[in-house]
């Protein structure tokens, strides 16, 4: 299996370049999904984050009210990073579970990780491969495009996420592939097919690839690891 980390500033297109990608035959993580997942009512996520930031956050059926929370945490970057402490491990250990699976039914899969603080949190040392979408000048109209179809939690969010960003320069240094979005759709499509045919070539001569070895630490222990290892 080959596993290719997407990343870009908010605004860039990563969802939708990840979606042209599975449409060319890769196999999409989404991260706001699992994210989601993590704080489920009754996990241990969900009961960390009440624990911390307040239960009257709880809405009724047990969701955690994410647009309360965001409120709450504010511009406070040190609260958004204790947050991400409580969430991230627990979408870490989603995203191997998913992998895990995705390698039974398919070990010649391409799987497609979006994962938006890829580089400031060092998770590209779990991907094979990583490629920062870009967006250039078009990400303020973008971000007020959508800016005004978002509440001001929603607003509290993606300003939180922005703070913690690289910039695109920085980003577009350290992927080894870009696609820049900053242009047509039609545009965007044809670097995404180029981009499939790279992958897809590096993967065929790879000799060495970061599953399973560096995602097992982060399979829970019931799963048959053997099934990789031998």
């Amino acid at each position: 299996m080959w596993i290719v980390g997407i990343t870009g500033v908010i605004g860039a297109g990563k969802s939708s370049v990840a979606r042209a990608l599975v449409d060319l035959g890769g196999h999409w993580l989404n991260a706001d999904q699992m994210a989601r997942q993590a704080i489920e009512p009754n996990t241990e996520g969900w009961q960390l984050v009440i624990d911390r930031f307040g239960h009257d956050l709880l809405q009724p059926g047990g969701q955690i009210n994410r647009a309360l929370l965001a409120t709450r945490l504010g511009h406070d970057q040190e609260r958004w990073q204790q947050l991400e402490q409580i969430i991230h491990p627990r979408v870490r250990q989603l995203q191997a579970i998913a992998l895990f699976h995705l390698a039974q039914q398919d070990q010649q899969a391409v799987a497609l990780l979006d994962i938006p603080l890829l580089f400031e949190t060092g998770a590209e040392q779990l991907c094979d491969s990583t490629v920062a979408v870009l967006c250039g000048s078009s990400q303020q109209q973008r971000l007020q495009q959508r800016g005004g179809m978002m509440n001001p939690s929603q607003q509290a969010v993606q300003q939180a996420m922005m703070a913690r960003q690289l910039s695109e320069q920085q980003k577009r240094q350290r992927a080894d592939r870009v696609i820049d979005n900053s242009g047509p759709w039609a545009d965007t499509q044809q670097q995404v097919a180029t981009l499939w045919q790279q992958l897809t070539e590096e993967y065929a001569t790879a000799t060495d690839r970061v599953w399973p070895l560096l995602w097992s630490p982060f399979l829970p222990a019931n799963l048959p690891t053997h099934h990789f290892f031998g």
